[in-house]
Order: structure tokens, then sequence, then C-alpha cells
């Protein structure tokens, strides 16, 4: 079957403008050109029929399977390494196969609904672009890129997988204020005496060798996180301190945490990229790393790429033009196409990644080269429900008399990894996560905001035997020397009377204290106020358990 009866005829010559959409779009070109040929009132259903017809995946193959073999290595390679805009400029500077084609490649390209050679100014939108281009449509090169995948799966010799690390990071940078005065400079950064003893608590990388990222990163955005969202306060004595809103949000569950930590990466600004640009494109990127499949890998410019072309298509529909003349008078270009989708790639590694939304793979030399969408980020991003297969009275832990913890990991595991990174010291995650429970790591928990009740809670729901008796013994003659009292009815009670002489003492509560029957009881007049009891403990740096 000829190219004639299978496309249909070439398309007219410069029959009248194209804008961004119609030069970056199939579905733009075929508006644009059926406009020029049969006016507006053109039959839609028919045209949008047709549209379905060449947008489809095999026949979008079929039809670049038509091309010379020397165009079609021009435009894989500019599929694969550019998303398949290049424009003349960098074309000629660069090693491809071939010499430019220019109104050749255009004729070839159009009559076959896969793209153009056109002149294309973005200088308007901040966009550093205003060349006779090579652009294969949007929907070309994603059926491309989904076959290349296939036919050539990329190589992956290490992984960075970061699950729920950052959050629980985070727990851990809340317990650390909670009990050490962490200073900051007239300019509100930390001193780095703090910062090193900071990064010292976070959980170990799961790939010593892997540098994504880096442990100074995952401060600087948790610390950048805290003080945007309130959780920590600065004092008057140029430290800080946990809110109250920081000690509220350690008892939120991890579904409810994660969200809020994505929402501040997608605004975030200090990454490279024009900002006015990068908030857009990395909600396209989410968008279409929806449709990933989880747990399988893609190339690392895959969908930057194609995030970016869809971005790029929806310009004109955007006040970016109107924003950047009134703010600048003439728009200042900022980056080009090839670092529009670099930029993008480079917060995925730096946050995405961080966030445990995908994992990075990683070449011989530790490059990253591939993605793939976690469990975890495809729970967050709803591809997958929220429901845990993992069940109470499952057995999925090991505690052994020697304190030490093994988790048997069954996919879904996050909210048990989350839980005991608060009171247990991680020792290392291969295939098995490695856990140890310490004193200071139970009283790093106890900081946290979770109570010595929740830690056995957690060890009982899950592990496959009883909890040993020299842990559970050990366990609470740690939490008694912590500070840890339970409040009974209208008693306090706790293990250790010097405790409960600092509770007697304070001016807050010595008016509701009614006697004390024992020496580890105090017993409290009728009508106290619980939250005014639990306030003053806590400010006390005691700690509230439940009786």
């Amino acid at each position: 079957m000829s190219d004639a009866t299978t496309t249909g005829a070439s398309p007219p010559r410069d029959e009248g403008p194209r804008g961004v959409f119609e030069t970056f779009t199939l579905k733009g070109f075929l508006d644009w050109r059926r406009v020029q040929r049969n006016g507006a009132a053109a039959n839609g259903t028919h045209h949008e029929e047709t549209y379905k017809l060449f947008a489809a995946d095999g026949a979008v193959q079929a039809r670049l399977r038509k091309l010379p073999e020397r165009l079609l290595t021009v435009v894989d390679k500019a599929i694969v390494e550019f998303g398949g805009a290049v424009p003349r400029a960098l074309y000629e500077r660069l090693a491809f196969p071939e010499p430019w084609g220019g109104g050749e490649w255009r004729e070839a390209l159009e009559s076959r609904f896969l793209g153009t050679v056109a002149p294309l100014d973005l200088t308007r939108f901040g966009i550093h672009a205003n060349d006779e281009t090579l652009v294969l449509f949007h929907e070309v090169v994603l059926a491309r890129l989904r076959a290349l995948g296939d036919e050539r799966p990329v190589a992956v010799a290490s992984e960075v997988v970061m699950g729920v690390d950052l959050a629980s990071d985070l727990a851990r940078f809340l317990a650390f204020l909670g009990e050490d005065h962490v200073r900051f400079t007239v300019h509100g950064e930390l001193f780095k005496t703090s910062e090193r003893r900071l990064v010292d608590q976070f959980v170990p990388g799961c790939d010593p060798r892997s540098k994504e990222p880096s442990r100074q990163e995952v401060l600087d955005f948790i610390y950048r996180f805290a003080l945007s969202e309130g959780l920590i306060a600065r004092t008057g004595e140029r430290t800080y301190a946990v809110s109250e809103r920081g000690r509220a949000w350690e008892k939120r569950p991890l579904d409810e945490k994660h969200p809020d930590l994505l929402r501040f990466a997608l605004d975030e600004r200090g990454l490279p990229g024009e900002p006015l640009h990068q908030a857009g494109l990395r909600r396209r990127l989410l968008k279409f790393l929806k449709r990933c499949t989880p747990e399988r890998w893609y190339d690392a410019m895959y969908v930057p790429f194609v995030a970016r072309n869809a971005y790029l298509s929806g310009l004109e529909r955007l006040p970016i033009a109107e924003f950047l003349a009134a703010r600048h008078g003439d728009a200042h270009a900022a980056e080009d196409l090839q670092q529009m989708g670099w930029h993008l790639l480079g917060w995925v590694r730096r946050r995405l990644a961080l966030l445990g939304v995908v994992d990075l793979g990683l070449d011989a030399v530790g490059r990253p080269v591939a993605i793939r969408l976690s469990r975890l980020g495809a729970r967050l991003l709803g591809v997958l429900g929220t429901e845990s297969p993992i069940h109470e009275g499952q057995s999925h832990l090991v505690v052994n008399p020697s304190f030490e913890i093994v988790l048997l990991p069954e996919g879904e595991e996050f909210e048990i990894v989350h839980a005991l990174d608060r009171f247990c010291l991680r020792v290392r995650h291969e295939l098995l996560y490695h856990y140890e429970i310490t004193e200071e790591s139970v009283r790093r928990g106890l900081r946290d905001g979770m109570s010595l009740s929740a830690m056995f809670g957690w060890l009982g729901r899950y592990a496959r035997a009883p909890i040993p008796q020299n842990v559970v013994f050990s366990m609470r003659e740690w939490g008694a020397r912590a500070g840890v009292v339970a409040l009974d009815g209208a008693a306090i009670r706790g293990e250790r009377p010097e405790v409960l002489d600092r509770i007697a003492a304070d001016a807050r509560l010595s008016e509701i204290v009614a006697g004390r029957p024992s020496p580890t009881e105090l017993a409290l007049a009728p009508g106290f106020a619980r939250d005014r009891v639990e306030r003053a403990i806590a400010e006390l740096g005691l700690f509230l358990d439940a009786p």
C-alpha cells in the first residue's frame, strides 16, 4: 500500500500561521490542516475519529517504518536524546548521522503525520528557542519511547530506593530538636556543628556508594519544610524548638504526611530551572508518572521529555507571555528546550527519589539512567489503593533477645518501617530491614511523641512470637529513666519517685496535687483539667503513657 493511500496527500505549504499547539501535537496539526482546507465548520466528529486512528501506538509505529532508513535514524536519535525537539543550530553542532534536511524532512514527516520542520520562536514565553526546529509530535514521541522501552530495556547495575526514609528522617529531626538546643545564625542558617549532629541521626542510606541524595541535601529539604509548615519555631535564644504543630504532625498517619511533603516539593524554589515553568512541568510530570507501570524501569528521560512536550503544547493557553512582558518588558529566556527536560529530571532525582515516589536505577559508574514508579509512589499518586495487605496478627517481625529486630518486607511495609525507624536504630537495609533497640532509640521515639505503649503495640501486632521478656523489661526500665509516667484516672503513676518529685514541685501542678498515697503515685484533686496536666508534663520534658 502506498504512502498516499495510507496517509493521504501531502499537507499544503504555508497556508497559514501555526501556533505552538499546532507545531508540537498531532491533534493540533490536524486541527490546523482541517481549518486550512475546509474551514472551521468541517465535521468535528469525523476529525476526532481520524485523530484517534493516527495517534494509536501501532499506527505511529507503522508510519515510522515507512520513513527512509536514514531519516528514521535521525528521528530516533532526536526522540531518545532530545525528546523530539531539536533546533537547527544545536543539530549542526552535534554528531547527527545526516546533514540538516529542512524542507525535505518536513515533507516526509508531515505527509506521514509524524512531525514537522518549522520556525519555532518561544522567546516570548521565557524559553531560549528561536530557530528552525525539527519537531516530532508529542503523541509520536510518547508512542516511540514506549516502543523503544520494550525493545531495548534499560540496564540497571544498582538501585537507590529511599522508601519512607524522608518521613523517618523528619521524625528524627523533630525528636532531636525536642532534646537539644539547635542554634541558628543571624541569617537563619543552622550552625555547622548542629548540622553534623543532625545528619548523624538520619537512617543509613540504602546504598553507601550512592550520592543520591546526599545527607546534607536531605537535611536542607527537611529544615526548609519544617520552617515553611511551622513544625519548628524560633526561640528568643536563637535556637529552634518543636512547635505545637510539629508535635501534632508526628501523630498523623504516614498516608497524610506524604501528600504534604510532595506538595511542598512541587512548588519548591531554589532548584535549577525557571520557577515559572518548573511548577507546571512538575505537575505535568506527575500526570504521566501515574500512567507508568509500578516497579517497571523506564529510561530516565522518558517521563521528563513527554511531560515537557505536553507542557510546551499548552503554553499559549497560559498567561505566561503576558506575565513576563509585564514583569520584564521583554521576556528573559532562562533555559532552552533541552535544559527544561534536564532540569525536570534533576527534580525527579533530587525530590521524587528523596520522597520515595520513584526509585533510581544507576549504571555501572553510578549515573542515574532509569527511574521507576515505586509502590509507595503509586499509592501516593492514587495508582494503587492505600489499603495495606499487611494485617495485625501476621508475622513480619522477628524480635530477638539480643535486641535485634528483623523485618521481612512484604511490599507494603511502609507504616511498619516508619514506626520502627522512630524508636529503633536501623542498622542496615538490604533484602531485609535490620534494627536494634537501644536505650537512646527508645528515648528518641519518646521525644518524637511515640508512647511506650505504642512501641509495644507495633512490636506485638506484627511479631512472629511474643516479645522476649528481657526486651520488655529493658524498654520499660529505659522509659522510666527517660521520665515516662501514666495518667490513670485521678492519679499520676510512675516507676521512679524522683520523677514524681519533679511533677509535685511544679508550680503549674502543685495546686491540683491532692496527695501522695505512695512514692510512685500522685493523687489529683477532683475536676482537674486533663489537658493542663498533659501540657505541664510535656513542658517538664517528661512523657505521658497509657495506664
